[in-house]
């Protein structure tokens, strides 16, 4: 599953470093998202979404994080959701594919 990179930093920052006092709020997914008419469910990811750099000395935050699909249900659970479920459904190389669902359930597990 996909969070916003911005999102679980204030995550962390009320959860672990206790360093604000108010929760993030629901998961900003619309952040992520493009209303999109001609795929299914109406949604699709933006095109332009990179993920954290993972090169050494290069501070990219990227545009989100990957998470368990456990983890995802438990954050929606404790803050809510604003928008669509986002998953990687393909990942090679350079060449990341998403999926949009507003029933997570209903992605495959086996391309997560």
């Amino acid at each position: 599953m996909i969070i916003p990179s911005r999102w679980i930093r204030m995550w962390l920052l009320f959860a672990h470093y206790k360093l604000i006092g108010d929760p993030p709020g629901p998961i900003d997914m619309l952040s992520l998202l493009k209303k999109d008419s001609t795929v299914p469910g109406g949604w699709r990811a933006k095109k332009n979404l990179l993920p954290p750099s993972t090169k050494f000395g290069e501070e990219r935050p990227g545009h989100y994080r990957r998470i368990s699909l456990e983890a995802w249900i438990q954050l929606v659970d404790l803050y809510g959701l604003d928008g669509y479920a986002l998953a990687v459904v393909k990942f090679r190389f350079s060449n990341v594919r998403f999926a949009a669902s507003s029933n997570p359930s209903s992605l495959n597990a086996d391309l997560l």
